[in-house]
């Protein structure tokens, strides 16, 4: 019963943070829909450059990982992934919100 409990916590917890990703972000933006885990991978319009948007992003206190560290061959340039273990509240919204904002400024 414990971990039907989690499971519906962590379900409900990933929706908030796909709900506020689609709210503060440029159209366009796709994010994806794990089977398990805490990690959002996001794929942002391809005029974003990942690897910028983090320097941006740690400037403001937020932190994410570009997604070419994921990739042998500099793939996923315009890709991010964010950790989405904390429980979702308004500094963690106001965090996507952030990353949103600059995103758009980078459009």
């Amino acid at each position: 019963n414990h971990v039907k409990g989690l499971r519906l916590t962590y379900h409900i917890q990933m929706r908030k943070y796909h709900e506020a990703i689609f709210k503060y972000f440029p159209g366009g933006t796709k994010v994806t829909d794990p089977q398990g885990g805490h990690v959002l991978w996001i794929e942002l319009p391809p005029l974003i450059d990942a690897i910028e948007l983090q320097q941006r992003s740690i400037e403001k206190g937020v932190a994410i990982l570009p997604g070419s560290i994921f990739s042998a061959q500099k793939r996923h340039q315009h890709c991010v992934r964010i950790g989405c273990c904390y429980p979702f509240d308004k500094p963690v919204e106001h965090a996507i919100e952030i990353l949103g904002s600059l995103a758009h400024e980078m459009m």
